[in-house]
């Protein structure tokens, strides 16, 4: 009888063991993703570019979004390691993001060529950044030169001041497209400097189109 009891035990103690362990295991995958479906879709997004693009990729990093549900994933070419991009399995179904590093890319050569990487002749210090805006028919093209011309793409420069001189900002702004236009000897569909200073209570904010449908506004 104390034999049975026994068992009896054991075998409730060992499905209320699988049952903690299960419940462990649920919000683990819940909360950090099954490792068997981030390699099923790490191998998915890499073969999507070394097929488009004919070259070796490598993921460098990834995460899980548990909110959407999905991984997403830092990878580089490995001919060319600076331009590392971000993606997912259902982020390259909408957008190229190999594709808009690249063209990116050429945007920011020009604003180095013009010097804005240096900051100002008045050794005005600011962060120089950039981004595309992809439309319609732009957002998937892998040709850097058609995908230049299909998009809007924004060079930003921001700096923080003590006052706020909004004419001189207006200045430094259009002294800033002067030097950048002459540079972007491609097309472009739209391009456009966005300088944004703040004085730690408000913004002023000079925008300078430099380009639309590929030529000077």
């Amino acid at each position: 009888m104390q034999t049975r009891t026994k068992r009896v035990i054991l075998g409730f103690a060992g499905l209320l063991l699988l049952a903690v362990l299960s419940f462990f295991l649920y919000f683990y995958i819940q909360l950090r993703g099954s490792p068997l479906a981030e390699r099923r879709e790490r191998n998915e997004v890499v073969a999507h570019f070394e097929s488009k693009y004919g070259e070796d990729f490598r993921v460098v990093r990834s995460f899980y979004d548990y909110k959407r549900n999905e991984y997403f994933f830092d990878l580089e070419p490995v001919s060319q390691p600076d331009y590392r991009f971000g993606t997912s399995l259902n982020e390259l179904k909408r957008q190229d993001d190999y594709a808009a590093v690249r063209a990116i890319q050429q945007i920011r050569g020009a604003a180095i060529a013009a010097g804005l990487d240096r900051g100002s002749a008045d050794k005005l210090e600011y962060d120089l950044g950039f981004y595309e805006d992809c439309r319609d028919g732009g957002c998937l093209e892998g040709d850097v030169g058609e995908r230049l011309r299909l998009n809007r793409y924004v060079v930003t420069i921001t700096w923080d001041v003590a006052t706020l001189d909004r004419a001189a900002i207006d200045r430094e702004a259009a002294a800033m497209a002067a030097k950048i236009t002459p540079l972007i000897d491609f097309p472009v569909g739209e391009l456009e400097l966005r300088v944004s200073v703040y004085d730690g209570a408000d913004y002023h904010f000079a925008d300078q189109k430099l380009l639309v449908g590929g030529t000077a506004p």
